[in-house]
């Protein structure tokens, strides 16, 4: 009987699916393809970017699992990387607005600043609002490149979004 049982409970929880999961292992990295150049906007990032965003703790953070294509990311093969953040993401009833950002701030601004909005279910849906800002010798802003972009996410899988000189790559792992 007890051998049954706990036959039983491995074949359960082998079998829960992907979405299932309580966390996620998050990747994004944002990059600039070739030496093409930015596509300003005549509207500069608002200085509420972030909004009422979630902002990624230090136990949050981990470790890159894309070493491959990141290595493949770099100014010999045309490619700058912008933006490369890795977390752990708990899985929410809906949708998590995550701020991310890289550089030293300004004036409450960086260099790259944004959200992804995350939406876990049976597949991912996120959308991308994110600003690549250039600023004046004051700190001030001078000027800024918009990628505004949604997309489904497979679980488990590399997918890339395409935005003119701009790309992302983003994997989301159930844990």
């Amino acid at each position: 009987m007890r051998t049954r049982l706990l036959s039983l409970l491995l074949l359960v929880s082998t079998a829960l699916p992907v979405w299932a999961a309580d966390s996620s292992h998050v990747e994004l990295i944002l990059f600039r393809q070739g030496n093409m150049q930015a596509s300003y906007n005549s509207k500069l990032a608002p200085d509420n970017w972030a909004g009422n965003s979630q902002h990624l703790e230090a136990f949050q953070l981990r470790s890159s699992l894309l070493e491959g294509p990141i290595g493949k990311l770099v100014p010999a093969n045309g490619y700058s990387v912008l933006l490369h953040r890795v977390w752990q993401q708990d899985k929410a009833s809906g949708p998590v607005r995550i701020a991310l950002s890289s550089g030293d701030e300004i004036f409450g601004h960086h260099p790259v600043e944004g959200t992804l909005t995350l939406e876990q279910d049976q597949s991912n849906k996120v959308a991308l609002d994110l600003w690549i800002n250039e600023f004046k010798a004051d700190g001030n802003l001078a000027r800024s490149e918009r990628l505004q972009q949604t997309a489904a996410v497979p679980h488990n899988e590399l997918t890339y979004i395409d935005y003119g000189d701009l790309g992302v790559l983003i994997r989301i792992q159930p844990q």
